[in-house]
């Protein structure tokens, strides 16, 4: 089947950063990022993909601000790809759809948050109720190098469990 006749979906995720912790709404006055499939290359587990990423976006994600994201698709084979977009610079709030072939499956998000400041070394109030609302894992690449991820606690299905799964993402 060649590209002219692969089928795409769409996949709307509502994601912001919030930087006040106290917004009781968060207004989108742009339209979402658009997510695309980030070259052909294919990874063996989802670590192996965030670790590709980190190593990939982290250094550019810091040095301009910017916030890369995305999400880890499984293909039928049980390997993963993954879609990427980035958001402008010291842009705190925005959201992202994932464009992909329909034959592929959304497993988990990722995101890096820019350069280092208050909270960028941890998940948004916001990155939880994507999680709750989705039942999908967030990893998070901080300006530290660090990779995070965020799962829904297995104590209760409306909680969530931060976890550092590597302390330098540069270095594995």
């Amino acid at each position: 089947m060649g590209p002219e006749n692969t089928k795409f979906v769409i996949v709307p995720l509502m994601f912001a950063v919030l930087i006040n912790m106290f917004s009781a709404r968060v207004a989108f006055a742009e339209a979402p990022i658009q997510t695309k499939m980030f070259g052909t290359m294919e990874y063996d587990s989802k670590l192996e993909a965030m670790i590709a990423l980190g190593q990939k976006f982290l250094a550019r994600s810091i040095k301009e601000d910017v916030e890369h994201m995305g999400a880890i698709l499984e293909t039928p084979a049980g390997t993963y790809r993954v879609s990427h977009g980035k958001s402008k610079t010291a842009q705190n709030r925005f959201h992202f759809t994932v464009l992909r072939p329909e034959s592929l499956k959304v497993v988990a998000y990722w995101h890096t948050h820019g350069a280092p400041g208050a909270l960028r070394d941890k998940f948004s109030v916001t990155d939880a109720q994507t999680v709750i609302k989705t039942g999908l894992p967030f990893y998070l690449i901080t300006p530290k190098g660090e990779l995070k991820v965020l799962n829904i606690a297995k104590t209760g299905a409306r909680r969530t469990r931060a976890q550092t799964i590597s302390r330098d993402i540069r270095r594995a």
